[in-house]
């Protein structure tokens, strides 16, 4: 039994064998053997253009990539120039504020579209830090811009009176706040305040001007200065 199914193996083995010897072989196309004669006119055009081009790392296919970087380089050049002079001779937008007197409660969006007002109360100058230790650097005053903040919208509101509120001086310089706080209001919650609809919030901004220098304008922008929504309260 085993030597009759050995035997049957062998001549299986043997049988596969003569039809694989005999069976066609299959050639690759020739655009992809070394036969490059059935390369397509696109092809041999570009194969041309390859071969005409000189040996890379040869001082002419130096010079040729040089030639064509400084070519890319100077068209970079001059683009830059063109675009510092349209920079250079653009009208800069201007931000004209509505002024409003102290007192005056204005309306505002903030960055999401809710709406709330803000009315600036009174102006505590000078202001008086809130301990001992708390004093405005040599020359400087504190002063104080009180804030009543209203939400006006159906959603709850958060936001930083601290970076909503600047002011400017007599001398058109902008002033930023101070983190310093004062004796005569708070500072919401580090700035921070955080109305449910139809509530209110007040707190003050403080800042530190120069002993001399007046206060011209004080203004609240709910995304920042010198952008759409920017407001201001006029102390002249």
């Amino acid at each position: 039994m085993k030597t009759a199914l050995l035997a049957t193996v062998v001549a299986l083995s043997a049988a596969l064998a003569a039809a694989a010897a005999g069976a066609p072989r299959a050639s690759l196309p020739p655009s992809t053997g070394p036969d490059l004669s059935a390369l397509s006119a696109r092809e041999s055009a570009v194969l041309a253009r390859l071969e005409a081009f000189p040996k890379l790392g040869s001082r002419a296919s130096l010079s040729r990539w040089e030639t064509a970087l400084r070519a890319a380089e100077s068209a970079q050049t001059r683009a830059e120039a063109a675009l510092n002079r349209d920079f250079a001779t653009t009208p800069k937008p201007t931000v004209t504020p509505s002024l409003a007197p102290v007192g005056s409660t204005l309306d505002f969006d903030d960055t999401s579209g809710n709406p709330y007002s803000v009315q600036l109360v009174r102006m505590i100058d000078p202001a008086r830090g809130s301990d001992q230790l708390t004093t405005p650097i040599r020359g400087n005053r504190f002063v104080a811009a009180l804030f009543k903040i209203t939400n006006t919208g159906r959603r709850r509101i958060t936001d930083d009176a601290n970076a909503d509120a600047s002011i400017t001086g007599a001398n058109a310089q902008n002033f930023l706040s101070d983190p310093d706080s004062v004796a005569e209001c708070t500072n919401f919650e580090s700035g921070v305040y955080q109305l449910a609809p139809k509530m209110s919030q007040t707190g003050c901004v403080v800042f530190q001007l120069p002993s001399a220098l007046k206060v011209s304008t004080v203004e609240w922008s709910p995304g920042g200065r010198y952008i759409p929504g920017f407001q201001a309260w006029s102390l002249s």
